[in-house]
């Protein structure tokens, strides 16, 4: 029996398979073969693009940063444009997932982590668009950045070559609080934290370097799968499959104790993870949006949804004879609610030869590289598209609004009849946050409910 701290991969004959991942984001030429590791497998080198899912590694390596692209924009004011590959980045953190339920191991080499930019005279914050921030977030770590430390203290042997050669920090770590995770300090410069590792599993390790050839980009994955795999081997204890052959009593006992706990466990992660999955539409766009927005007006609105395939951003909602109640345009973009946004879902509705009294719903995730609850919440719908929707018949919801909407029906079980009521009632902008929801159809009453 392998503990939970031990890549099964590495009792295989051939050996651990170490991905490093992303490494040509940062324009590093990287190596077309596999690296031999002495002792302990092979060294891939997977592109960023590459489809191939990092949980088949043993243990994966990946630079911090390369999820997000943040350009400031100078002229009169001061603007960031900060690009986030959503859909990438959310099937990377499930993959990492992945790793550590298996007892496998990731190490992010951290150089500048940027939390917060420039938009003319504020600082929006952006700590959730990269795959190193939401993990360190999830580890309860918040961060600071400095300018370029060197001299830092190795606290561990194992890592004292990576640190000789690469270890700059330019980024200090707060522990803070950590979600039942065992933590231990790797590197320090003075009494700051810059490099850490939690439960035997995951690393922060800090980085720089200035090259960018092949050569180099071998000798950093070599030097950290080396400095881990030697850091895990000396905590890790093994326990051999032919000792269960002896069990204690009491283990027994708790064994069977523990069976229905686990299936209690399940069941509830389980359903934790419906709840969680409805967010994803904060996030998401194209067919993965339409799915999940299919998804919640069936289950939980108990509709009768009619996705049309021709059309791949539209759907039809049914009554139960086959009437049809009205239909849905979903859209996924960067930026704000437009008048061409109306006008697509009365094209559709004209196309599919409907009257304009068939109510039609704009289901829009706008402004999707605003990062937070609050701000993509006051992300607005101007005065002009209301009027525009309300003419039309067009009901504007942002996926914010349906998500807030959900919380307030969730313990109604005339939830369906309440929806379909917004939906039949004239166009305009369904507006919901945490203390009630709304349909607005003028710009009077959007200012009104601003102010």
């Amino acid at each position: 029996m392998v503990n939970q701290h031990q890549s099964k991969g590495q009792n295989s004959p051939e050996g651990a398979t170490i991905f490093v991942y992303g490494f040509d984001k940062l324009e590093f030429e990287i190596p077309s073969e596999p690296v031999k590791l002495s002792k302990i497998g092979r060294v891939e080198f997977i592109k960023f693009k590459d489809d191939t899912s990092l949980d088949k590694a043993d243990g994966v390596i990946i630079p911090q940063g390369v999820f997000e692209d943040i350009r400031r924009r100078s002229g009169a004011y001061v603007y960031t444009d900060v690009d986030v590959d959503w859909d990438l980045l959310f099937a990377r953190e499930r993959q990492v997932h992945n790793l550590r339920k298996a007892g496998k191991w990731v190490c992010f080499v951290i150089g500048r982590i940027v939390d917060s930019v420039v938009q003319q005279y504020e600082r929006e914050r952006i700590e959730e668009t990269d795959l190193c921030k939401r993990v360190l977030n999830d580890c309860g770590v918040t961060r600071v950045t400095v300018d370029g430390w060197t001299g830092l203290d190795v606290r561990d042997n194992a890592f004292a070559k990576y640190v000789s050669e690469y270890g700059v920090a330019n980024t200090v770590l707060h522990l803070g609080w950590s979600r039942d995770a065992e933590s231990r300090v790797l590197v320090k410069a003075g009494d700051r934290v810059v490099g850490v590792e939690f439960d035997n599993q995951l690393f922060f390790l800090p980085f720089h370097t200035t090259g960018r050839d092949k050569e180099t980009a071998s000798r950093i994955a070599v030097t950290v799968a080396q400095a881990v795999s030697d850091y895990r081997q000396k905590r890790t204890r093994e326990i051999p499959m032919w000792a269960d052959e002896f069990q204690f009593k009491a283990e027994r006992k708790l064994q069977a104790e523990l069976a229905p706990a686990r299936e209690q466990v399940d069941e509830l992660q389980a359903q934790l993870e419906v709840w969680r999955a409805y967010k994803a539409i904060l996030s998401t766009s194209g067919d993965i949006l339409k799915d999940e927005l299919v998804k919640i007006l069936r289950e939980y609105f108990e509709l009768r949804v009619d996705p049309i395939e021709e059309y791949r951003e539209d759907a039809k909602v049914l009554e139960e004879n086959g009437n049809v109640v009205a239909i849905v345009e979903f859209k996924g973009v960067k930026r704000g609610v437009q008048r061409e946004d109306i006008n697509q879902v009365d094209t559709h509705r004209e196309r599919n030869k409907m009257k304009a009294t068939v109510p039609g719903v704009l289901i829009i995730n706008n402004q999707m590289s605003v990062a937070g609850v609050d701000k993509r919440l006051d992300t607005p719908v101007a005065g002009l598209q209301i009027e525009h929707a309300k003419n039309h018949n067009v009901l504007i919801v942002r996926t914010i609004d349906l998500l807030f909407l959900m919380r307030h029906l969730e313990e109604s079980s005339a939830r369906k009849e309440e929806f379909l009521k917004l939906l039949r009632s004239g166009g305009g902008w369904l507006r919901a946050d945490a203390d009630g929801y709304k349909v607005i159809q003028t710009p009077r009453e959007e200012i009104e409910e601003s102010q």
